[in-house]
């Protein structure tokens, strides 16, 4: 009787351990891929997550396993039904040609090719928006960096108009219902399962400012992304003053026509592009002329698709990069966090933030060091919509 007694207790013992240690297991995991994952990340004295340890981000398209293959073999994530709301669309019609868009996607058109996971330790699906010259590229490595994993998002369909309707043409049929976007989710999501972090791209979705403001794919993207619920597809959405993009802009067309290969980013560390991006982000000479209706023609464009989204119930957060690169702290980024549900939504610091960049600004604060002819351009914008763009 104690023999059996002793054994009996051995095993009481020995399956609550079990069950301790998996559940540390499993918790543990779960802590990894939703909160942060803790084996990247250094602490302070206060033991308060601060920055990655990952040195450079990976390239994606590097790491990306086949979609197609997945497909073929039977092992991709089938569509669900509740994934997707039924409920009403915007009224706004599409330059009053195209019908609004009240029922939810799929109802008809092409079925839903894949279906993305929802899982507390899958990579959460992002798509960050902006127009170029407007850091896209930083912002993505530093959210990227800072939930966990690090790659480098890719520019799709394009990043120009002229790419993105190349791209459409090829591969977006009519009636595609938003399926170009579900289908480089899943396979992200499927080639970074074990990942955590987040997966997705990066979108400019602004057609030529000389053409119409809207494109139909674009629009039935949208409208597959405000309808997707399990999970939600995030959006940010980031602006910059359009001024500092244009004269972005303006600089690397003339290295262009210099000859120079262009360099659209510098590392902290290489001092050689810096000075090189200094040299040309100096004495910059604006078309007075044309200056007043390209900005009203940018502004229009991005406030009708802002608006846009916002009538269709796009899921997303506004922020600026402004406060996210020339702020004293790092608010905004830790508003990103709090959106995704992932990543340090509090304790970052400013300093921390600069120290997990791979890139460096090089770019002047003052537009009457940028600007050549600025006092030109303060007089065109004073009194105008635009004057609070100088600095």
């Amino acid at each position: 009787m104690i023999k059996k007694m002793l054994i009996r207790r051995r095993f009481t013992i020995g399956s609550m351990l079990t069950i301790f240690v998996l559940h540390t297991l499993i918790f543990n995991k779960w802590l990894k891929f939703k909160n942060i994952n803790i084996d990247s990340f250094i602490f302070d004295s206060k033991n308060s997550l601060l920055l990655s340890k990952t040195s450079h981000c990976s390239d994606d398209a590097e790491q990306r396993t086949s979609f197609l293959a997945k497909k073929k073999n039977g092992t991709l994530r089938l569509y669900s039904d509740p994934q997707y709301l039924s409920r009403g669309g915007s009224d706004l019609s599409i330059n009053n040609r195209h019908p609004p868009f009240h029922s939810p996607p799929f109802t008809s058109g092409e079925v839903p090719v894949c279906s993305l996971n929802a899982t507390a330790t899958s990579p959460v699906p992002l798509i960050l928006i902006s127009i170029g010259r407007a850091g896209s590229s930083a912002t993505w490595q530093g959210i990227s960096h800072l939930t966990g994993h690090c790659f480098r998002g890719r520019e799709y369909p394009g990043s120009n108009s002229g790419t993105a309707k190349r791209f459409f043409k090829k591969n977006v049929p009519s009636g595609n219902n938003g399926n170009w976007i579900l289908e480089y989710l899943c396979e992200q999501q499927i080639a970074y399962s074990d990942k955590g972090g987040i997966i997705g791209f990066k979108w400019k979705p602004f057609t030529s400012k000389k053409k119409k403001i809207y494109n139909f794919n674009n629009l039935e993207g949208l409208h597959m992304i405000a309808h997707h619920t399990k999970p939600q597809i995030k959006v940010v959405r980031s602006r910059r003053n359009i001024l500092d993009a244009l004269l972005s802009k303006f600089k690397h067309r003339l290295m262009r026509s210099q000859e120079i290969n262009e360099i659209a980013h510098c590392a902290p560390n290489d001092s050689e592009c810096v000075e090189l991006m200094k040299k040309y982000g100096i004495g910059i000479l604006v078309p007075i002329d044309s200056l007043l209706k390209e900005l009203r023609e940018i502004a229009l464009m991005e406030d009708k698709f802002d608006r846009y989204m916002k009538e269709i119930k796009v899921p997303h957060i506004n922020v600026t990069y402004e406060e996210l690169y020339l702020s004293n702290n790092a608010e905004e980024w830790m508003r990103i966090f709090r959106f995704l549900g992932t990543g340090p939504s509090s304790g970052l610091s400013r300093k921390h933030v600069d120290e997990i960049m791979e890139h460096t600004s090089t770019s002047s604060r003052f537009h009457n060091v940028t600007i050549s002819n600025y006092i030109d351009v303060r007089n065109l914008l004073v009194g105008t919509e635009f004057e609070n763009l100088l600095h």
